[in-house]
């Protein structure tokens, strides 16, 4: 159960901060855009990559958790 914890705990702040760092790059973009589409552009750009990594870390959560299952499973049945 320990490992199921700090999994969920490491990748709950895994996501904080990529949210944190897409909301500086868009902060970061109103301060410096000088037209309306560059800042779209900019702004599109940060949640983009904000959902590929996003999607990315998901990815490694669930293959994380298949571990701790399969590996959970293993000793019950020992």
């Amino acid at each position: 159960m320990s490992k199921l914890k700090d999994l969920v705990i490491r990748h709950s702040a895994e996501i904080r901060q990529l949210q944190r760092t897409a909301i500086e790059t868009i902060s970061g973009a109103l301060e410096m855009a000088t037209s309306l589409p560059q800042l779209k552009t900019t702004i599109q750009e940060a949640l983009d990559a904000l959902a590929i990594r996003q999607r990315t870390a998901e990815e490694r959560y669930s293959v994380k958790l298949q571990e701790i299952d399969r590996s959970a499973r293993k000793r019950t049945e020992s």
